[in-house]
């Protein structure tokens, strides 16, 4: 009688014998794809929970709409500094009402609407006037679908 060789397990449990490598570069493939898999959905899930208009270049307005022009006006032109630091990228509000600082008081902004410059999909410089003549460039930043003032330059 013929005993099986003992690396043959083909002859002893009569099934093919599936070569290891084989195996191994399956296990490795089904990894793989279980990692993209999860990239791709963190990915999609992480665009969503983007601001819109930083998933959609198209929701920043190609201008400086009246409503948003007349907003910053009004906070520029308010006594309160709680009302001028409305007018700011919320990242700079805070930094802006621990500082102590506010815009010169007594002084009129007026925006130049047609000084408008949008410098990339979501930023954007106006000029201002004051009251006494001084020109003022507001550097803006489109955030939750209006324009926020980021930083201000006088005499510029």
């Amino acid at each position: 009688m013929s005993h099986p060789r003992r690396g043959d397990r083909s002859r002893r449990t009569g099934t093919r014998s599936v070569p290891r490598l084989a195996l191994i570069v399956g296990g490795v493939l089904v990894i793989t794809l279980i990692i993209v898999i999860t990239i791709l959905s963190w990915r999609h899930g992480e665009s969503h929970r983007l601001p819109a208009a930083a998933r959609f270049a198209s929701a920043s307005p190609t201008g400086l709409p009246t409503t948003d022009m007349r907003r910053l006006e009004r906070a520029l032109n308010s006594p309160s500094r709680t009302a001028q630091a409305a007018a700011l990228v919320p990242e700079e509000r805070e930094a802006f009402l621990a500082t102590g600082e506010s815009l010169p008081s007594g002084d009129k902004f007026v925006i130049n609407q047609s000084s408008f410059n949008q410098t990339g999909s979501l930023s954007a410089m106006v000029t201002a006037t004051t009251s006494h003549g001084t020109k003022w460039t507001l550097l803006l930043y489109w955030e939750n679908g209006k324009w926020y003032i980021t930083t201000t330059m006088e005499g510029v």
